[in-house]
């Protein structure tokens, strides 16, 4: 009996001091792992939210002019910084913000604007999936956007 009892208790203490040392070790591991997570989704929130509006100002100055050298580098650099915060999978919002940004058709540029600014400001919110956008802005502006790819270069 006594050494049954003495056996349960050692195995007991082995089983509380795994957990123990588990719980010091994983459980901060675990919180600064998440929290690095929150910190890089504010940092990407805080990035889209100042960049879509600084490439929709860009696309909206476009349309009638002629446009200097320097002008257009820094539109293109707004609009590359924009595309370098979005991951692979929403490649239909980049391919948006570019339309709008370089849409100079006076005729088609108000529509293209208006449309690329309620469907990003819509994905940015979270209403709406960057596929769906990209339908929305299809179907609004008459846009044909396919998915850019690099399979044509050898």
């Amino acid at each position: 009996m006594t050494s049954d009892t003495s056996q349960i208790a050692f195995v007991g203490t082995l089983i509380g001091a795994g957990v123990s040392l588990a719980g010091s070790v994983i459980t901060p591991w675990a919180l600064r792992r998440s929290e690095r997570r929150r910190s890089e989704a504010d940092s990407r929130t805080a990035a889209l939210r100042r960049l879509l509006p600084a490439v929709m100002e860009a696309g909206a100055r476009t349309a009638g002019e002629g446009l200097e050298w320097d002008e257009m580098g820094r539109r293109l650099a707004t609009a590359t910084e924009l595309q370098l915060w979005l991951r692979p999978d929403e490649w239909q919002i980049t391919s948006i913000a570019m339309t709008s940004l370089l849409a100079t058709d006076p005729e088609r540029h108000v529509s293209v604007q208006a449309n690329a600014s309620l469907v990003l400001a819509a994905w940015a919110r979270g209403e709406i999936s960057p596929e769906r956008a990209l339908r929305v802005f299809e179907s609004r502006t008459g846009a044909e956007i396919t998915k850019p790819t690099f399979d044509d270069v050898a």
